[in-house]
């Protein structure tokens, strides 16, 4: 019986070329939104999977105080180190783990080949996290010993066989910033590892013993000494809220050299990869919901074009119901037709998914194929298709087999009043989800011209930034500066620690006359920075002076809100010069205020302007190094030439790559246009099915009224007039969708620029442009099937009913 179905069905498919391409393409749009989705989906829940006791293991971490803001901190100190070492109930195994960042690492008489992960850890390690040892012993008790993966021992050995083997590895991750010279490190390896798969949160090629001494800005300690990262395997993760307890009892008795310890929390190992905003767990059932409604708005297409075409299908039906076929069979047929065209669907949308991977990959910063499908996502792909033509065919399946043969020979009505209003239904619910798509995409990208065009407080199109660091040529910072200073088309050249959009170094500050209370500390972002910062980074002074040349010492310079934060000033920055305050937790003294700078956007629109002071760079080594080169503005492409010839001479052959401050402050909404591209896209498919579903629906409309149609036009009715009549319906329906959909878009816009501090004004006028252009889409792509019934010659349509 199945059989015979499928073959009546494949059939009829094939002598409708032309209905059966228009199902496929529907349906195979909506399931290829779904199988990117899923591949996306997918590829994020398979982070650190791969650990044997992945779903036991928490990473630990401490909330601490700092002012009026509290800082969530993944690196445990000493003191909560020490707690986690003793018996605690419910803990199996401890471990550390510390990223140091780059480093060179070099075989005798070989080249030094760069490291982008070394990594410290303590001999625990392999008690709590799986690292595959392809060879060797993993061993990391002894200081010096290390581990190294595959693929860096290839490179570094070659064919010969690393284990035993010696190897120097310089340190230039950020934790040599302020280190003037760097000792290498003599290591040897005694296991070889498997390369860590893509989908882990912790990346690694050089494991080296935590207990090995390094050198840090505080002197030569081991390189866990002060402590990491810490990871727990529990026995049980149904309740850690003892284990919490007690982790904070014994921790917070511990004197803290910065801030105030506030209490400890838990973070599932599962978890750890989820901290981005396209990453986290709301951003992925949020792709999946919209993935579910691009399919479900893909199968009321196919019903409604289905139900437009029944029509032609009436005599069919008629004829196979006269012929003793029940309601049961009839279904049958149509279901199995819709099965066909969604697994036709499904191997064109596969297809498609192949050809749009990797335009979808560079757009999302992924590296997915479809072998990342695995069983698992082949089986819930199966499972996708199978349903869609389950859920497409239902509703043909169940009007179709229902028609009475009597009065379908006789050419009776075929529709009651309830299936148009289902249909009327499905399309406000097709628009509705269309238009607040629409509307999300429009507002995000509101949210994106806003931040592009607000005053952020600095000039960025005329300054070229360097991150020296990330380079590893911090060291030739000032060698740079001083041979670009001289250029004719270089404004100024500045050394920092921190530029707009790159802020990292925190410090609490305090009033000098109450340096002993901590109640009216204030927390303030700082920059190390030297005298030609105000002209690279065009900051505008509003009381004092800036840094002068050469200048050392106890001096400082705040931005308005560090000012009224300290209680140095209230309406007039120039009453904070000359006020003295101290820098609570490196007893600092007497630093003197010497200006203030207007407030300035040195962090997304979504955080408040916060606290920001700017200390002398001197000779000191700053926390980060960043170069800013302010070139003329009527010739940049010159200015550009000239630093690239001083760069190559003094970079030591380091690739020149320059960046204007505009954009590199940009890439902190970088997440954010990912969100108004994946929105957009989606929102563009729902479109597309929605020219679908308006054809469908436009075609059963005008064939239903073709002798009404023909009985108007033979009384002298215009055209112009019955293609309003008949597109009218269709209006007012997109209409009544756009009403639905308003306080969606309302509530969703409200929930969105809540995480923005600086949120763009919603321009109704945008809105309303949109909501009418959906209208009058509808009103032109009814009016072609309109166009064409009102058209007819009223004699061949009454002679032919």
């Amino acid at each position: 019986m199945l059989q015979n179905y499928f073959l009546v069905a494949l059939r009829r498919l094939r002598r409708r070329p032309g209905t059966t391409a228009l199902h496929v393409g529907g349906l195979a749009i909506g399931l290829l939104c779904c199988f990117l989705a899923l591949l996306y989906v997918l590829d994020e829940r398979a982070y650190d999977r791969h650990h044997e006791h992945a779903e036991q293991v928490v990473r630990l971490g401490e909330q601490v105080r700092v002012g009026d803001m509290t800082i969530n901190a993944t690196n445990t100190d000493t003191a909560t180190l020490d707690a986690i070492r003793l018996d605690l109930p419910g803990v199996e195994a401890a471990t550390v783990w510390e990223w140091d960042g780059t480093a060179l690492a070099r075989r005798t008489g070989a080249e030094a080949v760069e490291i982008e992960h070394l990594v410290f850890a303590d001999a625990s390690l392999f008690d709590v996290l799986t690292v595959p040892v392809a060879r060797g012993v993993p061993a990391l008790a002894e200081p010096g010993a290390a581990l190294i993966t595959e693929s860096l021992a290839a490179t570094l050995f070659g064919t010969a066989d690393p284990i035993g083997q010696t190897i120097d590895v310089t340190r230039t991750g950020y934790m040599t910033r302020q280190l003037d010279e760097v000792t290498p490190l003599s290591v040897t390896i005694s296991g070889l590892l498997a390369d860590p798969p893509a989908t882990s949160s912790l990346s690694y090629e050089l494991i080296v013993a935590g207990t090995t001494p390094i050198e840090t800005h505080d002197g030569v300690v081991a390189a866990l000494g002060e402590g990491g990262e810490t990871y727990l395997r529990l026995s049980a993760m149904a309740d850690t809220t003892a284990l919490v307890a007690l982790l904070e009892q014994r921790a917070e008795t511990e004197p803290r050299p910065f801030g105030e310890f506030v209490g400890v929390f838990l973070t599932p190992l599962l978890q750890l990869h989820y901290g981005s905003q396209l990453g986290g767990v709301e951003a992925l059932s949020l792709f999946a919901t919209l993935a579910a409604l691009v399919v479900l708005l893909a199968c009321i297409n196919y019903a409604n074009l289905a139900t437009a075409l029944a029509v032609r299908r009436a005599t069919e039906v008629g004829v196979r119901k006269v012929l003793g076929a029940g309601r049961r069979q009839l279904a049958g047929h149509f279901y199995a037709e819709s099965l066909l065209l969604a697994a036709t669907a499904g191997v064109v949308a596969l297809a498609l998914a192949a050809a749009v991977l990797p335009l979808f990959n560079a757009f999302t910063g992924k590296a997915i194929t479809l072998g990342s499908l695995g069983l698992t996502g082949a089986g819930i792909l199966g499972g996708v298709v199978v349903g869609t033509g389950l859920i497409a065919g239902a509703y043909p399946a169940a009007t179709l087999a229902r028609f009475r043969a009597a009065a379908v020979l006789k050419g009776e009505r075929l529709h009651g009043r309830g299936g148009r209003r289902l249909r009327q239904a499905l399309v406000v619910v097709q628009f509705a989800t269309t238009a607040v798509l629409l509307a999300g995409a429009v507002l995000v990208a509101e949210q994106l011209r806003y931040a592009q065009t607000r005053d952020l407080g600095f000039r960025g199109d005329q300054t070229v930034v360097f991150d020296l660091d990330a380079l590893g040529i911090a060291r030739q910072r000032n060698v740079l500066r001083d041979a670009m200073t001289p250029l004719t088309s270089v404004q100024a050249v500045s050394v920092a620690s921190g530029l707009p959009g790159d802020v990292a170094a925190l410090a609490l500050f305090s009033p000098l006359d109450t340096a002993g209370d901590r109640s009216d500390d204030a927390q303030a972002w700082t920059i190390s920075t030297d005298a030609a910062y105000l002209d690279a980074t065009g900051l505008s002074l509003s009381a004092g002076r800036w840094l002068r040349p050469g200048e050392e010492g106890s001096v400082t310079i705040l931005n308005e809100r560090a000012a009224r934060d300290l209680g140095l000033m209230t309406d007039d920055p120039a009453t904070a010069i000359g006020q003295q305050i101290s820098r609570s937790h490196a007893k600092d003294t007497g630093i003197e205020v010497i200006g203030v700078v207007s407030d300035f956007h040195f962090a997304s629109l979504r955080r408040e302007i916060s606290a920001l002071s700017f200390i002398p760079l001197g000779d000191g080594i700053p926390f980060k190094s960043l170069l800013a080169v302010r070139l003329d503005a009527d010739d940049l492409p010159g200015g550009l030439a000239a630093v690239e010839a001083v760069w190559d001479e003094a970079s030591g052959g380091v690739p020149f790559v320059p960046q204007f401050l505009d954009a590199a402050f940009a890439e902190e909404y970088a997440e954010d246009r990912t969100l108004a591209g994946l929105v957009g896209g989606i929102a563009l498919v729902t479109v597309l099915l929605a020219l679908f579903g308006l054809l469908g629906l436009s075609a059963y409309a005008a064939e239903q009224r073709r002798k009404e149609v023909g009985v108007r036009k033979a009384l002298g009715a215009r055209v112009s007039h019955l293609v309003g009549l008949l597109a009218r319906d269709f209006v007012v329906l997109v209409g009544l969708a756009l009403v639905v959909a308003v306080p969606v878009v309302v509530v969703l816009a409200q929930r969105w620029l809540e995480d923005f501090a600086y949120p763009a004004p919603i321009r109704p006028e945008v809105f309303a442009s949109l909501a009418l252009g959906m209208l009058a889409f509808t009103a032109a792509l009814v009016s072609l099937h309109a166009l064409r019934a009102a058209a007819a010659d009223p004699v061949h349509t009454l002679r032919h009913e």
